[in-house]
């Protein structure tokens, strides 16, 4: 994703490498914004009570339907309205808490990329043998061992936590990452498999309960902008306790659009914004309908032995 100068001191663009679709923000200089979408301080310290924001999806009809919907958050109020252009203002009742991008910021976005019918996932996205898979799971499901599991089999990672998806002009599903840098949970598994890619570059904060791989400066063969997604993976997870071997199991594709309606923005998917709404049913179901899915259950044996786990599991069913 790039963000670049618009026509206004104020104004940046965004633009996606695999979707030919374009966001006009107003309100912050583009470094700022920069700084802001990049998880950086120097954007947090910028979003002070105040301050006013504007968003539209560019080369793109305004469709408006319904009333203006107000979405009052902790750190702004969203102000949308379906298949039309919105707006953020931070009063100052509103704080930016513990959060890497403001919510309120990233609704605002969200409602106008799902006007163009992209979707933006908390899932992993990557890929292994030549197969690009989209993996979605709940909170310490496995989405970081896998990843750190895949860079230690020589894949390929777009992102572990956060994408867009879409279909490209091409047809394909695409998957494109919306954050600069990787997290992992320090422990046993992320420091056995990471410890075996010496050339990682670090950013760590030893306070931190994380360990933090910025991609900026890394490979850029290890980490593609976007891939095209051939798979889904539904990660599952019974207990505390993680089993022995690495389970893979058919799906269905009720089973992957459910994870996909909790992977998103919920709101998007309700009748309050109903233009976006019927975007991103579209999307989601020609994804499902023509992409297969797995159920995974991450084992130890992922730590290991992770290329000879990951090659097993990415079979193509027989």
């Amino acid at each position: 994703m790039q963000i670049v100068p618009g026509d206004a001191p104020d104004e940046a663009l965004l633009q996606p490498s695999a979707f030919d679709r374009c966001v006009s923000i107003r309100g912050l200089h583009p470094e700022a914004l920069e700084d802001l979408l990049r998880g950086r301080q120097a954007g947090r310290r910028a979003w002070q009570r105040g301050l006013k924001l504007s968003a539209r999806l560019l080369d793109e009809p305004t469709d408006p339907a319904g009333k203006l919907q107000d979405f009052e958050l902790d750190d702004g109020c969203a102000v949308l309205r379906s298949g039309a252009a919105g707006k953020v203002q931070v009063q100052s009742h509103h704080e930016l808490g513990d959060v890497l991008q403001p919510i309120s910021l990233n609704l605002l976005l969200a409602q106008q990329w799902a006007r163009a019918g992209l979707l933006l996932v908390h899932g992993a996205a990557f890929e292994i043998q030549g197969t690009g898979i989209l993996a979605m799971g709940e909170r310490e499901a496995g989405k970081s061992v896998l990843t750190a599991a895949v860079l230690a089999a020589g894949g390929q990672i777009v992102s572990d936590d956060w994408v867009m998806l879409g279909r490209s002009d091409d047809g394909a599903f695409r998957a494109e990452r919306l954050r600069d840098f990787l997290m992992f949970r320090k422990g046993w598994a992320s420091h056995t498999l990471l410890g075996r890619l010496p050339d990682l570059v670090w950013a760590d904060n030893p306070d931190d309960p994380k360990h933090i791989v910025r991609i900026k400066g890394q490979p850029k063969e290890t980490f593609p902008e976007a891939i095209r997604i051939d798979r889904i993976w539904l990660l599952e997870r019974d207990g505390p306790d993680r089993p022995l071997e690495t389970t893979e199991n058919s799906g269905t594709p009720i089973d992957a659009m459910k994870a996909l309606m909790r992977a998103t923005t919920p709101v998007l998917l309700s009748n309050r914004l109903p233009r976006e709404r019927k975007a991103l049913l579209e999307l989601t179901r020609s994804l499902t309908g023509v992409l297969p899915s797995g159920r995974i259950r991450t084992g130890l044996d992922l730590v290991s032995t992770p290329a000879t786990v990951l090659g097993k599991i990415n079979r193509p069913a027989s």
